[in-house]
């Protein structure tokens, strides 16, 4: 992505929603935090993703 590269540059000074957005849903990371640096940085309403994806995972 070419985005990350330009936010890593300098280039693009705020963190665009799409990415946060992403963030979010990847890794489990609050979207508030993501783009204010306020609030807790993980979300608590969902496992993060790498928990969901390993072998033998359930939701409680």
């Amino acid at each position: 992505m070419h985005k990350i590269k330009d936010m890593e540059s300098g280039k693009i000074k705020n963190m665009p929603v799409e990415i946060a957005a992403l963030l979010e849903e990847k890794y489990n990371l609050n979207f508030r935090w993501v783009l204010t640096g306020q609030g807790e940085m993980l979300r608590n309403d969902a496992p993060p993703a790498s928990c969901q994806s390993a072998p033998g995972y359930k939701s409680v």
